[in-house]
């Protein structure tokens, strides 16, 4: 799970990955991984792009209960306390610092960007007083405390004192915070909040020193005590203002738990908030991500039929559920939290209440531009789509539409070669996928070829099942 550095003059990237209420990288390769996991897995282990290349060391935490089970402040500091260590063993003057993490996994990636920018990272030496260096520091977050005086001098007294030090770190050091819906007034659900006054964010504000912040926000979200902790970006005057900062938060179409990446009603939008983070770390360069393993995770796109992009199962439990929520979504620009809403909130066959009236009247710049791994992402299932004619929700067969360029022949067959490369692997549902398409699917008629060269391929491989059916099937006339 943890990979190290070697020591040396170069740069690194240093990369936390916090995770909800779940285990993820530890989990079977068959189970639903979450967007963090994914995403701490797409991180290349060096950026090669510079001269000389830039190491990327990444640490995955994964969670453990949720916040119903019996979670304790112990448990949360115990997490907050794995992760800085982490930073402080591997840290040197000069790295870049990115943090990333859902829900809890978003208190503590936001928590820590808080803590080394407001008192610095401790030195090895150092990390035996970590519990007395963070009460204190929490003391002096919360301002009016009891406490908060002697508080701060103790860390003032701490900075100098010898071999345990807290080293403050350089303007430019937290290169980017990416987080998915953190929620609760101070960053944790109310009735956390209120059993540990102790722990949260002192304010909402983002700090300038945070160059990139990312904000994935779950729209449709029923529950009343997990609503959203946006950030607020601060107002700085005009001769020290500081126009690199670039502050994103988006809304989505899925509940708190879809925007972690991990249910197990496995629909597209879980992917959204994924693909649009991924988009962001490519669009702005501050990762190099594994392209092959990108490729490999958004196989899912090439080989199952598809609902659109951003749309829920329309037979499936979850359908048209974006008819109500118990979050206020932005309906006019707001310049300090620079709240905006993501186009597939609008591929929705029924949008909740006032989201009609945000698209014909709104300003413009509340819905969220695709950004161009995005783009790449939905052109593909554009064609998807009309290679299976999802029409209004309803599979209507690959025939009903005759709107198929010339060359779009090569992208069908492209598709059924994909299909065929990363179907091949012994997972459980790769034979039911397979009987899927086999039997519910309308093929066309110059793809004959291609359906016989993907049963034939299975034969001798024991997928006696698939066998027998597809011997049952092909014999069927295809019109």
């Amino acid at each position: 799970m943890l990979s190290f550095p070697e020591r040396g003059e170069r740069k690194k990237r240093i990369i936390i990955c916090c995770d909800g209420s779940w285990d993820g990288l530890q989990r079977p390769m068959t189970e639903v991984e979450s967007n963090v996991s994914k995403l701490a897995r797409c991180v290349c282990p060096e950026d090669r792009r510079t001269s000389p290349p830039t190491p990327q060391i990444v640490f995955y935490q994964p969670g453990q209960a949720t916040f119903s089970q019996e979670t304790s402040g112990t448990d949360v500091v115990n997490k907050i306390r794995e992760a800085y260590a982490f930073l402080v063993q591997h840290y040197v003057s000069g790295d870049e610092l990115l943090l990333f993490g859902f829900s809890r996994g978003a208190f503590i990636a936001r928590t820590l960007a808080q803590m080394v920018i407001e008192i610095g990272i401790l030195n090895m030496a150092g990390m035996s007083d970590f519990y007395e260096v963070f009460a204190a520091y929490q003391l002096c977050v919360k301002g009016g405390t009891e406490g908060a005086a002697s508080a701060r001098n103790f860390l003032d007294h701490y900075r100098h004192s010898g071999q345990k030090e807290l080293r403050p770190v350089t303007e430019g050091t937290l290169k980017c915070v990416g987080v998915w819906d953190t929620v609760g007034v101070f960053g944790l659900p109310d009735h956390f909040a209120d059993k540990y006054r102790l722990l949260g964010f002192k304010d909402r504000k983002l700090s300038a020193q945070i160059k990139y912040a990312f904000h994935a926000i779950a729209l449709c979200e029923a529950r009343k005590d997990l609503q959203p902790t946006r950030w607020e970006s601060e107002p700085s005057p005009q001769d020290c203002d500081h126009p690199g900062q670039v502050l994103k938060q988006v809304w989505f179409p899925c509940s708190h738990v879809e925007a972690g990446g991990r249910i197990e009603e496995y629909d597209d939008v879980t992917y959204m908030s994924l693909i649009w983070m991924v988009a962001n770390m490519i669009n702005y360069n501050l990762l190099a991500m594994n392209e092959e393993y990108l490729h490999g995770l958004l196989s899912v796109f090439w080989t199952r039929v598809q609902r659109g992009f951003g749309l829920y199962d329309p037979e499936g439990p979850r359908r048209y559920c974006l008819s109500s929520t118990a979050r206020q979504f932005p309906t006019r620009w707001n310049a300090t939290t620079k709240e905006t809403i993501h186009r597939s909130v609008f591929s929705s066959q029924e949008l909740i209440p006032g989201l009609e009236k945000v698209t014909k009247e709104g300003d413009p710049t509340l819905i969220e531009e695709l950004l161009p791994f995005e783009m790449e992402i939905r052109n593909h299932l554009d064609f998807l789509m009309k290679e299976w004619a999802i029409h209004e929700g309803h599979r209507v067969g690959a025939n009903e539409f005759d709107d198929w360029p010339g060359q779009d022949s090569w992208y069908r067959e492209q598709w059924y070669k994909n299909f065929k490369e990363t179907e091949l692997g012994d997972k459980p549902r790769t034979h039911a996928l397979f009987l899927d398409l086999l039997t519910e699917s309308s093929w066309p008629v110059d793809t004959k070829h291609v359906k016989e060269e993907m049963i034939s391929s299975r034969r001798g491989r024991g997928h006696t099942a698939v066998e027998d059916a597809a011997l049952r099937i092909i014999g069927t006339p295809i019109d």
